[in-house]
């Protein structure tokens, strides 16, 4: 710096300050000012930038060298080198395992990276694992190797960033918003995490060959509720220390105070990538500094999208403008508010960036039903429509007063039974009130067809749970011919009529679960030909299941009045659905079911996110349902993260019992699948204490839970605490004969005394067994195991070496010796 430039300093800031803005360091508006006015302070400014372009030219000559250094990650090949930041590396691989390809990301330092570089990589990693939606990469695995190089291996995508999208797709104004409001409701689902983005900009939001938004790169995410703690120091960093991208950093990231910034600064992203889609250019001139764009930004409102498209309508002008105003208060609260906004637009009902006044909602309505109707006759027609509605609705009160009186006399004779003194007993087992439930529909409630097939779907659902599916069906079948007699031609497709169908459907699911149970059973006792006669029961009843749940689902696709929740619910029992029929005899990762299965469970999860209020307890069984699909492609990993996720929501206020103990059950059997044990005990102990609450000791869920239970205790090396799981629920279940179930649990029961060097009482227990259940005379589990009681030293024959595999993981180093004489 010469003389010249010190000697007119006076109040200019030190050299350091210039030397650190040049190098990216935000200002306030104050030094902007100050730089901008000052010709000193400009002119030395440019030069520290000049240098910084050299620095950065030179780096970049230096790590030519760097990408020709071959580079060995164990487990995957890489391919080539795609992306290239400040401190980080991407390349292009093929993980050897599953041959997918993935996108694996570096330190570009490598071992030398400061500890501060290395926090910062792995919070990325810890951010983007937190989250699950379809447009957020997925992260598989993370870890080091060689010297300490820290790698993250994640989803691959290939796509372009989201304004070339724009460019070559020549985007509508309609596709311009429909696509900003699928990433905004991705980034709603971090914002819901409390993570703030911080630089959402086109080279972070490609659209892929599907045509689907993907956010990338959360390097810069912070924890919204951690501002205060030693993460966001790592994230806000030292004072003065900009991280983003000026181009499309709202004002209160350019102000210089980490703590402004919260999910609005996301919201201000959001607008600016909108009006840059709609508007084919950005919202403010290019600065020929970045002094200049701090003032720009800081004290310049921006343009209305409508002066640089024409076609914008007044909504999306609000809209835009709320996201883009200075002040953060003014603008949307999270990307999920943004999100519903847009959703609104399109569907024509009031948006919320505007006040919402009495003319303005009438407006509305008139717009959208598109009823043209001058003034005076809307007042002759309110006039009129008044006085018939009064009319109608005196005679609808007298109406709907006798149908009160008709259900509430069905419901009250439906509990007398619950009343000794009536005709009843105390001693009315549930499943007994409710087939009482529907025999009074049936017969008090025919002159009412819409309440008779209310009151039969519930008695119908209530046997679903109870597993009584012969009871559900009768029940379902006469309301589907109640819907259809009401919708008033053949063929007519109702909300009604696609409940039914949806209901139909779960029947043959449950059916075909019930069927399946029953020939993993059959085929483990080495009744091949009874197995094979129940798997072909089950494939029936999945293509029936199928066959209802695609009429359901087109139905519901098409009728405006069907809730989103209907909707998401038909999605995800088809895919469930799907994912039975690829997964029953030999698995193939590669099924194009799967894929349909996992289209239809991501259209389920973005429906419910679109809900308000987002339905916590319904995404419970998506992510469950998920878990199934990744678990069914061999990714164990991936399905237990999306069983923790399903946990999670389970556990939070409002969510039924029952959910919780299915969530934490369900996450049990995906942590087995992927071979941790101990970590599964915990999680169904916690699903059997809520589902025995809940469904009663005798329930099949309760047992199965228990049957599970036992024998991870069993492999764990605890049989103690398997006889303790297993002997209450046989005592329950005494005498019940051809359950699956009861017979797995009562060879856990003979495994555990093995175990535990009681072969005499194995012997007595199988003994007891046999006499009871003569058909399992032809059980090659009950009588091998007896066999080898009786005489350890009997061969192994190769028709039975599996069960003889499967008898000696139980066992382990149990020698049963020849105690049994």
């Amino acid at each position: 710096m010469d003389e010249t430039v010190e000697s007119d300093r006076g109040g200019c800031p030190p050299p350091e300050v210039l030397e650190a803005i040049g190098a990216g360091m935000t200002v306030d508006q104050e030094l902007a000012g100050h730089i901008k006015d000052c010709p000193a302070c400009s002119r030395n400014l440019r030069e520290f930038r000049k240098a910084n372009a050299l620095l950065e030219e030179a780096a970049g000559l230096g790590r030519l060298d760097s990408r020709e250094a071959e580079v060995e990650l164990p487990g995957y090949d890489l391919k080539r080198e795609i992306h290239r930041g400040g401190q980080g590396v991407v390349w292009l691989a093929e993980q050897q395992g599953t041959r997918r390809r993935v996108a694996v990301k570096m330190l570009l330092a490598g071992r030398f990276a400061t500890s501060r570089q290395r926090r910062r990589f792995e919070r990325e990693i810890e951010v983007v694992a937190s989250l699950d939606h379809p447009s957020i990469v997925t992260v598989f695995e993370s870890g080091t190797f060689g010297d300490g190089q820290i790698y993250c291996a994640m989803e691959y995508v290939e796509g372009v960033a989201i304004d070339r999208w724009g460019v070559e797709q020549e985007a509508s104004v309609a596709d311009s918003v429909e696509m900003i409001a699928r990433v905004a409701e991705a980034v709603a689902v971090a914002h819901r995490r409390g993570v703030i983005h911080r630089d959402l900009k086109p080279p972070n939001v490609l659209v892929d060959e599907e045509g689907r938004p993907r956010v990338l790169d959360f390097g810069l995410a912070r924890m919204e509720n951690e501002r205060d703690t030693e993460r966001a120091e790592l994230l806000a960093t030292e004072a003065g220390e900009f991280l983003g991208t000026f181009t499309y950093a709202a004002p209160e990231q350019l102000s210089g105070d980490p703590a402004l910034i919260d999910t609005r600064a996301d919201v201000y992203a959001l607008g600016l990538l909108l009006f840059e889609l709609v508007a084919g250019e950005r919202p403010f001139a290019r600065p020929d500094s970045i002094a200049d764009l701090v003032t720009l930004r800081l004290g310049t409102d921006a343009p209305r999208l409508s002066t640089r498209r024409r076609g914008v309508g007044r909504e999306l002008d609000q809209i835009v403008a709320r996201c883009l105003d200075i002040d953060p208060a003014r603008r949307y609260d999270s990307a999920g508010d943004l999100a519903d906004d847009l959703r609104r637009l399109q569907d024509g009902r009031p948006v919320r960036a505007r006040g919402d006044s009495l003319g303005y909602l009438v407006w509305k309505a008139v717009d959208r039903h598109r009823i043209p109707a001058a003034f005076i006759l809307a007042i002759v027609v309110l006039v009129i429509g008044s006085a018939v509605s009064l009319l109608v609705l005196y005679r609808e009160s007298e109406d709907r007063r006798i149908q009160a009186e008709r259900v509430e006399g069905a419901i009250v004779k439906s509990f007398q039974y619950l009343n000794p003194a009536a005709e009843g007993s105390m001693r009315m087992r549930l499943p007994d009130l409710i087939a009482r439930l529907e025999e009074i529909a049936r017969d008090e409630l025919a002159e009412e067809p819409v309440v008779q097939a209310r009151v039969l779907r519930l008695a119908g659902d209530s046997f679903c749970n109870l597993e009584q599916f012969d009871d559900a069906e009768r029940c379902f079948l006469t309301v589907e011919s109640l819907q259809g007699s009401l919708a008033g031609e053949p063929g007519i497709s109702t909300p009604g009529t696609a409940a039914a169908q949806h209901d139909l459907g779960r029947i043959g699911w449950f059916r075909a679960g019930a069927a399946r149970r029953l020939a993993d059973d059959a085929r483990s006792a080495g009744r091949h030909e009874e197995a094979v006669a129940f798997d072909r029961r089950a494939d029936l009843h999945l293509a029936e299941a199928s066959d209802r749940y695609r009429a359901a689902l087109a139905a519901r696709r098409v009728l405006r009045e069907v809730p989103l929740e209907d909707l998401a619910m038909t999605m995800q029992h088809l895919a469930a659905v799907l994912e039975s029929a690829a997964t029953a005899s030999e698995p193939d990762p590669g099924d194009p079911r799967l894929d349909e299965a996992e289209t239809l469970m991501q259209q389920a999860l973005l429906t419910r996110l679109r809900m308000d209020p987002v339905p916590k307890r319904l995404l419970v069984t998506t992510w469950n349902s998920l878990a199934r699909i990744r678990s069914a492609r061999g990714m164990d990993e991936a399905a237990v993260a999306a069983a923790r996720k399903a946990v999670d929501l389970a556990e939070s206020e409002g969510t039924p019992p029952a959910w919780r103990g299915s969530a934490n059950a369900a996450l049990g059997r995906f942590l087995v699948a992927d071979d941790r044990y101990e970590e599964a005990v915990g999680s169904f102990e916690r699903g059997l204490e809520i589902s025995e609450s809940v469904y009663g000791g005798s329930s099949g869920r309760v047992l199965r839970i228990r049957k599970d239970l036992g024998e991870i205790l069993l492999l764990l090396g605890r049989p103690s605490e398997t006889l303790e799981m297993v002997a209450p629920a046989l005592e329950v279940v005494a005498g019940t004969d051809g359950d699956p179930i009861v017979s797995a649990m009562a060879l856990l029961e003979v495994d555990a005394l093995v175990v535990l060097e009681r072969p005499s009482e194995a012997v007595d227990r199988i003994d007891r067994w046999l006499a009871a259940h003569p058909t399992s005379l032809e059980d090659v589990r009950w009588t091998r195991r007896r066999e080898r009681l009786v005489d350890p030293d009997v061969p192994v024959f190769n028709a039975i070496g599996t069960i003889d595999e499967f008898i000696d993981r139980r066992w382990k180093s149990a020698d049963p010796g020849a105690v049994v004489d």
